[in-house]
């Protein structure tokens, strides 16, 4: 009886849920920041998330007319970025989370010198982003990102951190 009774436990305890990233929004602020914010689905607890990925910064000078020059003056910076943050669950489970990555440093406009009437020009990509959760439970490779973040999304809203 005792087997059986185990045995009925196990098969019909609680389901367990996989954690996994849903809702996932990416984007690149006007300061040059890789912002990604969703939730993780199926937590049900406080968890540690983390972004990472790899921040380019290409910097050019750009004649008033918006033509760039081929000229040599074109500066480039790439480096590897992460944040982590510990974000608490709602009362139906899930963890909301946004986060927020660069830009990289040191700035690709010092040292670059644009000729007269010319203004230096910095765009920003993400390569090889990545958002992983406490243990690596769930794990999402977003990729690239270039994509400007609109006008209402340049920050991450406020938060509840304190579980």
């Amino acid at each position: 009886m005792k087997i059986f009774h185990f045995l009925s436990l196990a098969l019909l305890g609680t389901p367990v849920l996989a954690a996994k990233f849903t809702g996932v929004e990416s984007c690149i602020t006007s300061s040059g920041e890789l912002l990604a914010q969703g939730t993780l689905s199926g937590a049900g607890q406080p968890a540690q998330i983390t972004l990472s990925g790899t921040g380019k910064a290409e910097c050019v000078c750009v004649t008033k007319s918006g033509q760039t020059p081929a000229a040599a003056n074109k500066n480039n910076v790439a480096q590897g970025l992460t944040d982590t943050g510990q974000f608490c669950p709602t009362p139906h489970g899930g963890v909301p989370f946004c986060l927020t990555i660069g830009p990289p440093s040191p700035s690709c406009e010092s040292g670059l010198h644009c000729g007269t009437g010319q203004q230096a020009q910095t765009t920003f990509t993400y390569t090889n982003v990545k958002l992983t959760s406490t243990g690596g439970t769930a794990k999402d490779n977003i990729g690239d990102v270039s994509s400007p973040c609109s006008q209402n999304s340049q920050t991450c809203l406020p938060l509840d951190n304190n579980c």
